[in-house]
């Protein structure tokens, strides 16, 4: 934070330490009202792991991210949305409530907390309860304060705390803000959302934040996380501020026809500072190195994570996490991908898979073009749509498909809109046999064994005559038998 400050005496600027107690009180309140993160550090206070009461002192840098993607979608005049995917005890809680108390006390909001379970709701709630006893700014008195809820008097705004596995607890309820804590974790996750979502309105000033380790494949929050992190993507740059890097946020939709509304936002374990354990000798941080595996040199070398992150993760993946890799993964996952826990025994290790290069490829469909006696095939970039390129076809090469067809349904149909999206979809995979069955273009989408024949059949043709292999399930056996020869 600059040190300095706009002040009457002689025209210059003050340092803060010139300022008298009026004039630092008066610009740190006009500070906290037009600068949130300031008035979150400065005047919120928290519990720390230590059990000592202490401000909330500077943001760390998952929770700035939370802060800044929340202050952009607001300045962007549009409902505030986000689907936050998380690792263990990152603070996205301590910020949200921070964030909701003060919209609440600026705006006279009603606001909702919903937890998974009872101990968490009265976790939060003491959290806020907590912030408004130690806010030394400008308040209003309390009038009612209990284990589910804080009122103050002559002011119309609120905040309740309720748990997701109460049925209806929200269905009376118009809330503007509305925190869904753990939401992974609900036990009744898409009856309790539909309630939920059906109270707020899709306007400007409403916040609705969905924040949670994942729950494997949940029923709710994983569908709600693809749907939005499939065709939306937050990229961040660092801007010098502050006297240190600050983090400004880009949101891309890259599907607006297929993307739910909510802004993705992930927050790993190689942003959590308190995922370092210190090392203390140099011999230490040598054998460290030395015994690196190739994923935790991917992690070193590919991902910038510290050795000290390296030592964490040795350490608490037998102490905390029952020495399984999986249950580290879900709890402080390095990636989106890795913190979604696949049933079963995977054949491919998923940090193998991870160590491999992803392309993003050329988004687009394919169209027939007449000349003369012949049609021929070519590639539209478009992207919005189901084909997406990674390489074109090379004459003289092999080409295989692999379709696995579906019925084209929408199977959240019957869920609210935008909770949850369209799994039902079908694939078609095309490899190169000549550069070492390296996959070269996807086909996927909501089509329908009908509307597949046309798109699959100009892919294989497009690929030098590929030879095509469909899954002869209920709906693979049309595609198979209206799948025109090649020519």
């Amino acid at each position: 934070m600059d040190n300095q400050v706009e002040g009457a005496d002689e025209g210059r600027a003050k340092t803060i330490a010139e300022l008298s107690d009026d004039e630092a009180g008066a610009w740190d309140a006009a500070l906290s009202a037009k600068d949130r993160r300031w008035r979150l550090e400065q005047h919120c206070w928290i519990k720390d792991k230590r059990g000592a009461i202490r401000q909330i002192g500077m943001l760390k840098r998952g929770q700035q991210k939370l802060l800044k993607l929340i202050e952009k979608l607001r300045a962007d005049g549009g409902p505030v949305r986000v689907a936050a995917l998380k690792d263990r005890k990152v603070g996205t809680s301590t910020l949200i409530e921070g964030d909701m108390l003060c919209e609440v006390l600026d705006r006279e909001l009603d606001a909702i907390v919903i937890a998974h379970d009872k101990e968490s709701a009265k976790f939060i709630r003491d959290i806020c309860k907590r912030y408004y006893e130690h806010y030394d700014l400008e308040k209003p008195p309390l009038a009612k304060s209990n284990a589910n809820e804080l009122r103050f008097a002559g002011h119309s705004g609120f905040i309740e705390v309720h748990t997701a596995n109460v049925k209806g607890s929200t269905r009376s309820r118009t809330p503007q803000y509305v925190h869904a804590s753990e939401s992974a974790h609900w036990q009744r996750g898409s009856e309790t959302a539909v309630a939920l979502m059906q109270a707020v309105a899709p306007v400007e000033g409403t916040t609705v934040i969905h924040e949670t380790t994942a729950n494997g494949f949940d029923a709710f929050f994983h569908p709600l996380w693809k749907g939005a992190y499939d065709y939306c993507r937050v990229t961040w740059t660092e801007n010098e501020a502050r006297g240190t890097k600050e983090l400004e946020p880009t949101v891309e939709v890259q599907d607006a026809r297929k993307w739910n509304g909510w802004v993705p936002l992930f927050i790993g374990v190689l942003e959590d500072e308190d995922c370092l354990l210190e090392i203390r000798t140099e011999e230490e941080r040598s054998g460290i190195e030395q015994t690196l595996d190739d994923y935790e040199r991917h992690l070193t070398e590919v991902k910038g994570a510290p050795l000290e992150y390296i030592k964490f993760r040795r350490y608490a993946i037998p102490n905390l996490c029952q020495g399984s890799v999986e249950v580290y993964n879900q709890e402080y996952p390095e990636t989106p991908e890795l913190a979604f826990i696949a049933s079963g025994s995977p054949r491919f290790s998923r940090e193998k898979l991870m160590m491999m290069p992803v392309e993003t490829g050329r988004k687009g469909r394919l169209e027939e073009i007449e000349r003369a006696w012949r049609k021929d095939v070519h590639f539209r970039e478009d992207k919005g749509g189901d084909l997406v390129v990674f390489r074109e076809p090379v004459r003289g090469h092999r080409y295989a498909i692999g379709c696995d067809s579906a019925e084209g349904k929408d199977a959240g149909s019957s869920v609210a809109p935008g909770l949850i999206p369209s799994p039902d979809a079908s694939v078609a995979i095309v490899i190169d046999c000549d550069d070492g069955g390296r996959q070269v273009a996807t086909l996927a989408g909501q089509i329908s064994e009908e509307n597949l024949v046309s798109p699959l059949a100009m892919l294989g043709r497009w690929y030098q005559n590929a030879f095509v292999v469909i899954e002869p399930n209920s709906t693979g056996k049309h595609v198979a038998i209206a799948l025109p020869p090649p020519p």
